[in-house]
């Protein structure tokens, strides 16, 4: 009952994070992310390594929001399935380039798998990280994160983004005198 009610709690935010944005998109972007991090639930020790998917909406050029999965595993007896929604925000952003420094709130679920047995927990914390655009469609973000239950995080996105094509159009008119 208790993990029903978590992923129905977590499904449920993801949607109030997520509905706004389907409505007043400015681009999609998906990313694949390697990462390594420290979980500290019930005083665990050591790195865990692995990698995950991130799936974000931008509302404009300051804002997006979106969802990212990852697996990890500590590479001895500890595996976790994390999930959470974001919120992100460009800080010195100029309209119509989504890019450079941002600062990301993040929450959701993470499920410990240890020794046969599985263990949900609520996951939250802050990151930090610089989008570096190449090109029109690709990008890379390395980003560093801190909160809980992991104590630190760090990882690099690669991705794909998808803007909304401008809805200026240039139309030129060819006024000739005729004699």
């Amino acid at each position: 009952m208790k993990n029903k009610l978590i992923l129905m709690i977590c499904f449920f935010l993801a949607g109030i994070i997520i509905a706004p944005g389907v409505y007043a998109l400015d681009g999609i972007f998906f990313g694949l992310n390697p990462e390594a991090n420290a979980h500290t639930r019930d005083t665990r020790e050591g790195v865990s390594l692995g990698s995950g998917f991130i799936l974000g909406f931008d509302l404009n050029s300051r804002f997006s929001t979106g969802i990212k999965a990852s697996y990890f595993n500590n590479l001895d007896t500890l595996g976790l399935a994390e999930g959470q929604a974001f919120f992100r925000y460009y800080p010195w952003q100029r309209p119509g380039n989504t890019g450079g420094l941002f600062v990301q709130a993040e929450a959701g679920s993470v499920i410990y798998f240890e020794n046969k047995e599985i263990f949900p927990w609520v996951s939250g914390g802050l990151s930090v990280g610089w989008r570096f655009n190449i090109g029109k469609n690709w990008f890379l973000e390395p980003v560093a994160r801190a909160g809980y239950p992991y104590i630190w995080g760090g990882g690099i996105t690669a991705g794909l983004k998808f803007q909304k094509a401008d809805k200026k159009q240039t139309v030129i008119i060819n006024n000739q005198d005729s004699e």
